[in-house]
């Protein structure tokens, strides 16, 4: 019955996707800049670990280095109407979005962005965003997320964001040997913010600085469960906040289903009690991706993703295995601890009309110490996906995988490829 339910909405989205780029309320400039379909695109908001997500995510956003953004994609989907617009184009949009993942159940959203140039010649405007999302298993967020751009909208970069809301989430234990059976939920209060500043240094390099801070009340757990007897650091919520630096590299012909080029960014983050946090640790994440163009739309990507913290973390800021982005396949946080070493890969192909289809294989692990993750038994996870161009120029897609591992299968519906 779940399969025929999410065929049925699949296909109702195949038929309607040329309609979606309906706008609101755009000015004429804006209007002319966002032809022939607009900006408003049906999106999606997958709940991850930006840590974020996660999560790993895209290179303008803030999301790619710190957690704060686990409504990963709307953010980025947000920008393909940012990066249509002219150097004189500004206006309204919005994004509605439909999702669906295995472990939160179906999701909405919605985005109101407001879009403006602050330089006469900028080639990307900035953008203040406002995102709301809801998932039949209870998460209520909202979420503010300025973007300023200016010297020419691509020499500096001040990226805020602050979300507040309700979010659900379970714990099965640290390590790489724990059981599906055991996990237990819990539901915690969370309020974060992350402000961060970069700029062009040389060529295709990014540097910069960066603020993060993240209160979580975990106020709801399972009787008797780990959480619940207090065993797990950071079982009660609690501050963290810190600082850091990142670097990024980018030569990808594009944001979104790049065809060709790499992707590398890497940041280190430092929270300490001299910054208010109740947590004192160091984390250290590493992306790099490369995409190579087949020809007649056929192309090979692969990723290759580390996050270390070092200290004590509290558990929900360490390193998750599993998850729309990361491992498909294998259940959000179904691994967890201090270190995570993974890499994937992805073949995508066009098949007819505007979809296209895509299979992937992936391999991770986490560990306690730095050794435990270059040991043997590394998890695997593998499957493959539809693809339904929503806008072909932008390279902005909705997936639908299914992910096969060692515990069982994952089905997600997303907007944007997972790397």
């Amino acid at each position: 019955m779940r399969w025929l339910s999410i065929a049925a909405w699949l296909g109702a989205i195949c038929f309607s996707g040329p309609v979606w780029a309906d706008v609101a309320d755009l000015t004429p400039a804006a209007e002319r800049a966002c032809a022939p379909g607009g900006a408003r695109v049906s999106g999606a908001a997958q709940v991850r670990d930006a840590a974020d997500v996660g999560g790993a995510a895209q290179v303008s956003s803030a999301a790619n280095v710190c957690d704060v953004a686990e409504i990963s994609d709307v953010a980025n989907v947000v920008e393909v109407v940012g990066n249509r617009a002219s150097a004189v184009g500004s206006g309204w949009a919005v994004l509605p979005g439909l999702w669906f993942s295995t472990d939160r159940g179906l999701g909405a959203s919605a985005t109101a962005l407001y879009y403006l140039p602050l330089d006469r010649d900028a080639e990307r405007p900035s953008e203040i965003g406002i995102v709301a999302l809801w998932t039949s298993s209870g998460d209520r967020v909202i979420r503010l997320a300025p973007k300023l751009r200016l010297k020419g909208g691509i020499s500096h970069h001040i990226d805020g964001q602050i979300e507040v809301g309700q979010r659900g989430g379970s714990y099965y234990g640290l390590g790489n040997e724990t059981s599906l059976s055991n996990g237990e939920s819990f539901r915690r209060m969370r309020t974060a913010g992350h402000l961060s500043y970069a700029r062009q240094l040389w060529g295709r390099i990014q540097g910069g600085v960066g603020a993060d801070l993240v209160h979580s009340d975990i106020s709801e757990r399972e009787a008797g469960g780990a959480l619940e007897t207090g065993e797990v650091p950071g079982a009660e919520g609690g501050l963290t906040s810190g600082v850091g630096l990142l670097v990024r590299f980018d030569s990808r012909d594009r944001g979104y289903a790049a065809r060709r080029g790499a992707f590398a960014q890497s940041s280190l983050y430092l929270y300490h009690r001299v910054f208010g946090s109740d947590y004192d640790y160091v984390r250290l994440r590493g992306d790099a991706r490369g995409y190579v163009d087949l020809g007649r739309g056929h192309v090979v990507a692969a990723q290759a993703y580390g996050l270390f913290t070092f200290g004590e973390p509290p558990f929900e800021r360490m390193p998750v295995a599993g998850g729309p982005k990361i491992l498909r396949g294998v259940r959000n946080g179904r691994f967890r601890d201090r270190h995570l070493v993974a890499g994937q890969v992805e073949y995508r192909t066009p098949m007819w009309w505007r979809l296209g289809l895509a299979a992937f294989a992936a391999t991770g692990r986490v560990g306690h110490e730095l050794d435990d993750v270059l040991t043997r038994g590394w998890k695997l996870a593998a499957g493959g996906g539809l693809r339904v161009a929503v806008k072909r120029k932008d390279g902005l897609h909705l997936r639908a995988d299914a992910g096969i591992s060692a515990d069982g299968y994952e089905i997600y519906i997303d907007i944007l490829e997972a790397f």
